[in-house]
């Protein structure tokens, strides 16, 4: 999506893509904290 806009000039999706892509990296981060969260308690390790 970003490569092809890229080619094309299309700044407004160049500009979205790059927010989805960071929307996700942070969904994907939180995600995994929460999950690394919930797996410490259920084993009794605690940070």
């Amino acid at each position: 999506m970003i490569v092809d806009a890229r080619n094309f000039l299309r700044t407004d999706q160049i500009m979205a893509g790059m927010l989805l892509v960071g929307l996700l990296g942070l969904a994907i981060y939180r995600g995994m904290k929460s999950l690394e969260r919930i797996i410490g308690r259920r084993w009794g390790v605690s940070q």
